[in-house]
């Protein structure tokens, strides 16, 4: 925080600005699109309070010279194709708007790969605290308070259709953070949980007469208090992401007889460890439940059922739309609910959502030319040589491994693609990773 406090720009603040306000979720709504006269979600057409931040953030940067966004070819094939596909839409108009905020969205990979990394990670960082400590108060409130000011809904542990788990025979509220559902906020946890830990690594790595105890307890405070909010949204998907990647991590450190990264990571799976044994041990072992580690009874195994039985059924709606156009050139960006209420007419709106995997909803709406186009242009993006240069300090793979998080987190849910805010956390890290800048 201390580049906030002195000496601080106008790109600075409005960079740092763009980045914490990530999950800030208000917006303009300027019409809504219905299936069977009813409004549902990823019909909404508005404007994000958040966008506006972002866009001057990107002028500023451009101005100061510090940007240099240009057009390569697999740029300008990847969003040509995007324009295709969603002019050729049943709702050209609503895959337009989902392709303008996707190009926004965009715009935080500008930001991330253009401004220092080491500032990035301290807002991404920051990000993640704030909704943290946000999370755990309504956890301890069991409310969520509605906002149109923050554009947050209300959630009631009472209600029905709200995000809750069984502890003791009563319902639980999972945490939301100031996002619309609980795996959401679990998301930009896990990033930032996963920052923590590579920061606690590279002071782990200094000589012992220049690294800092303040800043190692700093760091395992942080890592504490954003794992333990990553416990609250009790998003499966978030916290195995997390496993992987720090075993990978791990078992790298081992490999290459790193031994600052082996205690550096030891010291905190331990104290990641033992956090979990108590939080299970309160929590009356839910999480062994939510991982069938131990049986599920009563009120949380029907909705474990109900959870199971709904991503299975949106893999066969999937089948449902999948037609030779689909694959061709795909349903357009935001199109595939309007397409599944279409194919099966007459069900209640919020039965019609997404398929839980990214890959399958790229390969849905924008086809697998598109998804080729998609792939291509994200390995563009990746600097000349990484791989190279993480041969010589294996440290230096730590920031692209970071998108292993969100890669592992879209095998299992679809906001990365179908949200504004999934699709901007991706670009920010993805953008972190592939800085040029230390």
């Amino acid at each position: 925080m201390k580049f906030i406090l002195k000496n601080t720009s106008a790109v600075d603040l409005f960079a740092f600005l763009a980045i914490i306000l990530l999950p800030w979720q208000a917006r303009w709504i300027l019409a809504y699109r219905t299936i069977d006269g009813q409004p549902y979600e990823y019909g909404t057409i508005g404007i994000y309070a958040g966008s506006v931040v972002v866009v001057a953030a990107i002028f500023l940067l451009w101005h100061s010279r510090q940007a240099h966004p240009r057009m390569t070819w697999p740029a300008k094939v990847f969003f040509g194709w995007l324009l295709l596909s969603s002019l050729f839409a049943n709702d050209a108009v609503l895959a337009l708007w989902n392709l303008g905020l996707a190009v926004i969205a965009f715009g935080y990979f500008v930001i991330a790969s253009s401004w220092e990394r080491a500032k990035v990670i301290g807002a991404l960082i920051a990000a993640g605290v704030a909704q943290a400590v946000i999370a755990w108060l309504q956890f301890i409130d069991q409310r969520v308070i509605a906002s149109t000011f923050l554009g947050v809904a209300e959630h009631t542990p009472w209600v029905l259709g709200q995000s809750v788990v069984i502890i003791h025979g009563q319902r639980i509220l999972r945490a939301y953070g100031l996002l619309p559902h609980p795996n959401m906020l679990a998301g930009i946890l896990a990033v930032s949980l996963m920052l923590v830990v590579y920061r606690f690594i590279r002071n782990e790595r200094l000589d012992p007469a220049v690294r800092s105890q303040a800043v190692r307890q700093k760091l395992e405070v942080l890592f504490l208090l954003l794992l333990s909010a990553l416990l609250i949204t009790f998003s499966r998907s978030a916290l195995v992401s997390v496993l992987v990647i720090g075993f990978g991590w791990f078992a790298v450190a081992l490999a290459t007889g790193r031994l600052p990264q082996i205690r550096g990571l030891g010291r905190l799976f331990l104290l990641g460890l033992l956090l979990f044994l108590v939080f299970t041990s309160i929590a009356g072992g839910i999480w062994l439940e939510r991982f069938g580690i131990v049986p599920v009874s009563g009120e949380q195994r029907r909705l474990e059922t109900l959870s199971t039985s709904e991503r299975l059924l949106s893999f066969h709606e999937a089948e449902v739309v999948l037609k030779p156009r689909t694959l061709g050139i795909g349903l357009g960006l935001g199109s595939f609910v309007p397409a599944l209420a279409e194919a099966i007419p007459r069900l209640p709106v919020y039965v019609y959502q997404p398929v839980h995997a990214v890959p399958i909803m790229a390969l849905l709406e924008i086809g697998v030319l598109g998804t080729a186009f998609l792939i291509w242009f994200l390995y563009s993006l990746l600097p000349k040589g990484i791989i190279r240069r993480g041969a010589h300090d294996i440290l230096k793979l730590y920031p692209v491994s970071l998108v292993a998080v969100l890669l592992v987190i879209g095998l299992f849910d679809h906001y990365l693609w179908t949200s504004y805010f999934g699709q901007s956390l991706w670009w920010v890290v993805f953008g972190a990773a592939v800085s040029r800048t230390s």
